[in-house]
């Protein structure tokens, strides 16, 4: 369907950079991992002549694909320093994207004084607070609402082990400290918002 406004040579996106909690778990606006927080709206409708019918993606997709997915639906090249993934197969083809989890990040959450790290594939998620090394991990499949937290829960130990070392590997080395030795570092308190840079020019 063209209203007659859109070109129909246009590509129109309607997307969110974050969910508002709206009250839920008592919070409000965004800053936590939870799924009312992290789930965005991320529509992408295609002019008639590119466009194969209507799909929803079950694909774990993150903001940063749309600069690729633009440029590759326009046949131009994406520069190789651009971390997002294109999402031109799946549009055109129903090719799903092979990403197997998204790590996302907030430097301060007031009321939990510290940071946010997490960790979410298509069923599960694991979320870390640097200031206070609190830890939440869920099973979305089971617990949509994520009401239940697993962390302790003993057969969800090798899940919560992975989750964890796929965090580590993603933080390594990062210039705020979050891991020494191997291990996730308790920073007690926010997370450095200003990160130190190395220039070589």
């Amino acid at each position: 369907m063209n209203s007659g406004l859109i070109p129909e040579n246009t590509i129109v996106v309607f997307l969110s950079d974050h969910g508002e909690m709206l009250g839920n778990h008592q919070w409000t606006r965004k800053r936590n991992a939870l799924e009312s927080s992290i789930r965005v709206p991320f529509i992408i409708r295609l002019p008639n002549s590119m466009r194969k019918g209507h799909a929803e993606s079950q694909s774990l997709v993150e903001i940063m694909d749309l600069m690729p997915t633009l440029l590759d639906l326009v046949d131009v090249p994406v520069p190789e320093t651009v971390s997002g993934a294109s999402l031109k197969r799946e549009l055109l083809g129903g090719e799903s994207l092979d990403r197997s989890f998204v790590h996302g990040e907030c430097s301060h959450i007031p009321t939990e004084n510290s940071g946010m790290q997490f960790i979410r594939d298509a069923r599960r998620k694991y979320i870390w607070y640097p200031g206070t090394d609190k830890e939440l991990f869920f099973d979305l499949e089971d617990d949509p609402d994520e009401l239940v937290n697993l962390i302790d829960d003993p057969e969800s130990a090798p899940q919560v082990d992975a989750f964890r070392n796929l965090l580590i590997q993603e933080l390594n080395d990062r210039p705020e400290g979050f891991v020494e030795e191997g291990a996730l570092r308790i920073l007690g308190g926010p997370s450095p918002k200003n990160i130190p840079c190395r220039w070589d020019g």
